[in-house]
């Protein structure tokens, strides 16, 4: 036992040191960087190639986005498939796949696409879910006459396509385009990616912040600041889109020839992203009389508030040392270490070359969304924080990396969808 303390502890003051020197040096170079002589704006590689070399290559981009999701999305129902029929449940799966697929979080966006919104019973709980993606699936339902699980499942599969080609396009941007179909790979056949296709919001909410992140590299600051306001109002670490928005406006303020007192006076446009969280604080008035009763809910039926990180990695590491339930101990106390671990270390790793931006982005994400006190869904909160593919393409430069990285990265896919299916360990 003393050994496991010893361990937890030195893992934990690694870890918070880590952070502690990124947040220093990364926002560092995302407040002084855009003002150094050699600082670039958005960039749209192929500007000056013809426009049928622009055709044919948007083709092919297009052709590889569509078949890596095709074979991404038949490798995940595939795989559950081939688990279902190891357990005894193939005829379940083939019957009515989506009975096995819609579970925990994905039970209450169908309620909440069906019924709404209320303010009694153990339903009333489901208010600290955010409103866009169960309006979305509700609005596909009624047009389509679809039921509330399927349209869930086609509205995300749906985003998670758009999410592919926003993803490349990003990544291009700033390192090419081999770069940009490394991201898509990662991205599509992540371990988790499956909850990309099934009712969470998950697909919605990353699409939302790459199609906004996307908008201001190309400085259509209006829609980037909508977008980053959608996202804001399908899950509260949508507000941090403000960040790279705030950044490509620093970036401008360098071009104008702009002093601080411009770049003070961008935040006032940043700040429209809020209003999604404000839509959301009033959606909890409306229903329950208090902005911030999601607040209480989540302390009173999740037990969770806002924490720390050091907190977070102490009790994370202790259920991955010892938790008595075997399932959630191996589906979701171990894969939520390492994936607070990897994350921490890819971005300690490339903080001298990832863009100011997303180093920035990446930081306050990691540390809001594996802070709450009673973290269980942390593996999956990362998988949706878009920063994370572009330093894996960027780490996976070379062949072999990324061959290893993927084939990792489908080992645990097939080793995820069982403990998701078939064991409770993992939601």
């Amino acid at each position: 036992m003393r050994g496991t303390q010893l361990l937890s502890l030195g893992i934990n003051l690694l870890c918070c040191g880590a952070m502690g020197f990124l947040l220093v040096v990364l926002l560092a170079r995302y407040f002084v960087r855009p003002f150094r002589e050699d600082a670039l704006g958005a960039l749209c590689p192929g500007g000056l190639r013809s426009r049928a070399g622009r055709r044919l290559e948007t083709g092919r981009m297009l052709a590889f986005v569509a078949a890596a999701f095709v074979v991404s999305r038949l490798l995940v129902y595939v795989v559950g498939l081939a688990w279902a029929f190891a357990v005894g449940q193939s005829g379940t799966y083939l019957e009515d796949p989506l009975s096995l697929w819609v579970r925990w979080d994905a039970r209450h966006y169908v309620g909440l696409a069906e019924n709404w919104y209320v303010n009694e019973g153990d339903a009333r709980y489901h208010l600290v879910f955010f409103p866009l993606y169960p309006l979305a699936v509700r609005a596909l339902s009624l047009a389509f006459s679809l039921d509330a699980a399927a349209a869930g499942t086609l509205l995300s599969n749906a985003c998670l396509l758009v999410c592919a080609w926003a993803m490349y396009r990003l990544v291009e941007l700033g390192q090419g385009q081999e770069a940009g179909r490394r991201a898509v790979t990662f991205l599509l056949f992540a371990p988790m990616s499956f909850f990309f296709s099934i009712p969470y919001s998950e697909s919605l909410f990353l699409m939302l912040c790459l199609l906004c992140v996307l908008c201001a590299r190309k400085r259509r600051m209006a829609l980037a600041v909508l977008l980053g306001a959608l996202a804001a109002n399908a899950r509260i670490l949508g507000v941090l889109c403000a960040v790279p928005i705030y950044y490509e406006y620093l970036l401008m303020v360098k071009e104008k020839k702009g002093g601080w007192p411009m770049a003070l006076g961008c935040v006032l446009r940043t700040m429209p992203v809020l209003l999604g969280l404000g839509a959301y604080l009033l959606l909890n008035y409306q229903v329950s009389g208090d902005p911030f009763r999601f607040l209480a809910y989540q302390k009173e039926h999740w037990y969770q508030q806002m924490g720390s990180l050091w907190n977070t990695l102490s009790y994370t590491l202790s259920g991955a040392l010892s938790y008595p339930d075997q399932a959630l101990r191996l589906g979701t106390w171990i894969p939520q270490t390492l994936y607070i671990l990897c994350c921490i270390g890819l971005l300690l790793w490339l903080f001298r070359r990832i863009d100011p931006a997303e180093g920035a982005y990446a930081l306050l994400y990691i540390y809001i969304a594996v802070s709450p006190t009673w973290l269980l869904s942390g593996s999956r909160y990362l998988t949706a924080m878009y920063a994370l593919y572009p330093m894996l393409a960027m780490a996976a430069r070379r062949k072999a990396w990324e061959y290893a990285l993927l084939s990792l990265s489908v080992a645990g896919s097939c080793y995820f969808i069982y403990m998701y299916l078939f064991t409770g360990g993992l939601m």
